[in-house]
């Protein structure tokens, strides 16, 4: 073949690459037009149903528990969207791929990513107290990746998701309304597996109190929501079929179910499940990715609970003067909601909190109150102490100092309970300091699975004891659901705290009541749900490998590998899944055998300690992390526990066990219990809160990673030192990472000892220069600079800085003039 016919055959394939080209793109113009004619009808009829009383257990359910916000509605709606954008687009342009998304370019899914018309946070960190209180929202918590933790965004990824068309059908989809084997291993039907596997078997924890229960939902609810998606189907219909639609993907029911079967109330062989709302923030280029089931509150540790996760609802829960929250017409309750989703049962008003789900049962709704009182609590006596601070800066100083009380609780006193000490220093290791590459985002199987073990704990009823220690009527679980007049006529706070200080909780194992599988949120003669059904549906929802994925991944992790002794639960796996591979996380996890020590086994424990690392390691306003408090406020807030607050904010409990979780601790009069005393924060006493910095640059002529780390001491002890703040940093081809390292300030012209210390992965790091006034290095180790300046220097010729802007640019890359600043430089190998 001559050039010329070589030419026209390239010609004519490039010709007919161009018109394959656009008639997938006109395809996917009309795939994008029929999409938002879809979408509208879909809006006009969800809010044409939501103004409609409720007709099931399931549509309370999604109106209380599930409520979606606008934006996390629109976010799913956008994703959603798109899958259907895609698939379609394939369809008209006879397109056939293993994986939705497969056949197309990388500009057609960009441009129907941007019809899809995502729209994910909008951070503004150019606000003057960045650095001194968190956003209502979460972002700016990490100053570089800003949207991290933030609500409404994407749940994170241990490991990655498995779908069965690789983008978003969830596990057993096939099997069950294709192959019509719901009830067949390896993946047979939630309720079926919840029948015959997580029975309702009572072993009671004998060392912890039903508070430990209550506190991991309290806690859960500061930091994870998941809501439920209905796009291009009406939200309260949705489910009433019984074959999947659109985003209802009904669990299959045997006719003989004793509880939802043919002949029972449900009279139905399929329970309501509605798929968990998405993410849709746009993925790498080109990319179509799998399903990102979204968060609509903020991940991090920081009573969003008490103050919400957006700052229209921080609006309507603060009073705005004082600093105060708002409360209800009887002092030292929680106020009204103004807009419920749907009126609460009773005579009551549904009360409004910093979660929308303060009124899902009584106990829970108690917490709040406590929480509540506390902060006003703070808030008085701050405002007292500080006759110059305004409203604003009272709330967020409170604010701050409640959200820190809410980590210790969780870092010294439960989590120790549910790991064992031993097993959490294993893990979980000591803090080290804020390390702004180590991602807070929390994993989506640890809320939709690991964290789920709470569900096993809960007895069936709340005791109730009054001031006299005598027992009161129980109040039972079924009858504290969704109902605000039970808190008042339970007699408020008191007796129900004293139960739950009492009550021992269920051991955390397969069994569940069965008030959670049968009976969930029944209600006026209308059938509840099954709890341990939604958990294991939600988990293959979210794309969460089975749990032999995650215990191989935990054994190699940690070298901990998870074990199922009990013969007779792996019977039950065994027969109703045919194999140990095919089991479902939380199935598999709750089965696992305990760690010494602790109340969970290891592949839950090892989800946990990735977690709670990335909670605190990952943000910058944990309490630990210098510069958040002064060393004397620090001190204070190192005080904190559950039995503390508890005898600050209970109208009348004089005694308890100091850790609020333990059935086996002496009781002591609260007068005895240690308190935080809020005189170290008035403002001009005591030593300067104000953090310094001091620049460190690392080389690496590998592109390994280097970790600088900054330490402070009170003497020349090398002992005492202590790790403030690290960096680290990935250089690339030689380049210089330069980092200002944040510390404590010393007490007014106090020396300043500060050391600095560059690690490899090898270890291999040589100082190999200091650019500027500091004093020679008096450390033995190559890796390790350490020295003394005189009180009260600061500045570049010192290379410390009271202001990181001044520190950044200050003595820039090396080599500089001293008298542009001060850099320390490391060769790493």
């Amino acid at each position: 073949m001559n050039i010329a016919a070589i030419l026209l055959v390239i010609a004519l394939t490039t010709l007919q690459l161009k018109l394959a080209a656009s008639i997938v793109d006109r395809n996917a113009f009309q795939a994008s037009d029929e999409a938002q004619m879809i979408l509208a009808d879909a809006i006009a009829m969800r809010e044409k149903e939501e103004a409609q009383p409720v007709r099931s257990v399931f549509q309370l359910f999604r109106r209380f528990f599930k409520r979606a916000l606008r934006q996390g509605r629109a976010q799913s709606d956008a994703r959603i969207m798109m899958e259907w954008m895609v698939q379609r687009t394939e369809r008209l342009s006879g397109i056939t791929s293993e994986q939705p998304g497969e056949g197309l370019s990388a500009d057609t899914i960009d441009m129907l990513f941007d019809e899809s018309r995502c729209e994910g946070p909008t951070p503004n960190c150019n606000i003057p107290t960045v650095n001194q209180f968190r956003t209502i929202d979460g972002t700016c918590n990490n100053l570089r990746l800003q949207t991290i933790g933030a609500s409404f965004t994407p749940f994170g990824r241990i490991v990655p998701p498995v779908y069965e068309n690789g983008i978003s059908q969830l596990i057993g989809f096939r099997q069950a309304f294709i192959l019509n084997r719901p009830f067949d291993p390896p993946k047979p039907s939630a309720r079926f597996i919840s029948i015959r596997v997580v029975q309702d078997l009572e072993i009671e924890q004998q060392e912890s109190t039903l508070m430990l229960m209550q506190w991991g939902q309290y806690l859960d609810h500061d930091y994870a929501y998941l809501i439920e998606s209905s796009t291009l189907n009406g939200e309260e219909i949705e489910c009433d079929n019984s074959r999947p639609e659109g985003e209802c993907v009904p669990i299959p029911v045997e006719k003989d179910d004793p509880q939802f079967g043919v002949g029972t109330k449900q009279n139905g062989v399929f329970l309501s499940f509605i798929r968990s709302g998405v993410s849709c923030m746009r993925p790498a280029r080109g990319r179509f990715s799998p399903r990102q089931q979204l968060n609509q509150i903020t991940h991090w540790i920081d009573a969003s609970n008490v103050y919400g996760s957006l700052p229209e609802e921080e609006r309507r829960l603060r009073a705005f003067r004082g600093g105060l929250l708002r409360e209800g017409s009887i002092p030292g309750t929680l106020p009204p909601d103004p807009n419920p989703r749907e009126e609460c049962p009773g005579e009551r008003e549904c009360f409004l909190g910093g979660d929308i789900r303060a009124n899902e049962q009584v106990v829970l709704t108690v917490m709040h109150t406590i929480f509540l009182r506390l902060h006003n609590k703070i808030a008085r006596r701050l405002g007292a102490l500080n006759p110059t601070w305004l409203d604003e800066r009272i709330y967020q100083e409170a604010r701050k100092i409640v959200g820190a009380i809410a980590q210790v609780i969780t870092f010294d006193e439960y989590l120790p309970e549910i790991l064992g000490r031993d097993n959490m220093l294993r893990l979980l290791g000591r803090y080290e300091g804020y390390d702004p590459n180590l991602e807070g985002d929390l994993p989506n199987s640890f809320g939709a699975a690991a964290f789920r073990i709470g569900h096993s704990q809960i007895q069936p009823y709340f005791d109730r004891i009054d001031e006299f220690g005598r027992p009161m009527s129980p109040l039972p679980l079924l009858n504290a659901f969704f109902n605000p007049q039970a808190f008042f006529d339970s007699g408020g706070t008191d007796p129900l705290l004293r139960g739950l200080l009492s009550q021992q909780s269920r051991k955390i194992d397969s069994f569940v009541t069965n008030i959670l599988t049968n009976r969930l949120f029944e209600r006026d003669g209308m059938p509840g749900m099954d709890l341990a059904s939604l958990n294991i549906q939600r988990g293959r929802d979210h794309g969460l490998p089975s749990y032999r994925v995650f215990r191989d991944f935990c054994a190699d992790k940690f070298g901990l590998r998870g074990q199922i002794t009990n013969r007779g639960t792996l019977d039950r796996l065994q027969r109703v899944y045919g194999s140990t591979e095919d089991i479902d996380l939380w199935v598999g996890g709750l089965a696992e055998d305990p760690l010494p020590g602790g109340r969970i086994g290891a592949t839950f424990a090892c989800i946990f300690a990735i977690t709670f690392k990335g909670l605190r390691e990952g943000d910058r306003f944990y309490y630990e992390n210098p510069g958040v408090f002064t060393p004397e406020q620090l001190t204070e807030i190192r005080k904190a526990s559950l039995s503390r607050v508890i005898c600050d904010t209970a109208d009348n409990i004089p005694e308890i066990q100091p850790n609020a979780f333990s059935t086996v601790q002496a009781r002591r009069p609260c007068s005895l219990l240690p308190s935080i005393d809020l005189t170290k924060w008035i403002e001009g006493s005591g030593p300067s809160s104000q953090s310094c910095y001091i620049k460190v640059q690392t080389r690496s002529s590998t592109g390994s990673v280097a970790t600088a780390s900054v330490y402070t001491r009170p003497s020349d002890d090398a002992s005492l030192w202590t790790r403030e703040d690290r960096e680290r940093s990935t250089p690339e081809d030689s380049t210089t990472r330069a980092a200002c390292l944040k510390f404590t300030c010393p007490p007014q012209n106090g020396d300043i000892k500060v050391g600095v210390r560059v690690r490899t992965i090898s270890s291999r790091c040589e100082l190999e220069q200091v650019v500027g006034a500091l004093p020679a290095n008096r450390a033995r180790s190559s890796t390790t600079y350490y020295g003394v300046l005189q009180g009260g220097t600061f500045g570049p010729k010192t290379g410390i800085y009271t202001s990181e802007t001044e520190c950044r640019s200050g003595g820039g890359s090396l080599p500089d003039e001293p008298s542009r600043g001060v850099a320390l430089a490391y060769r790493c190998f």
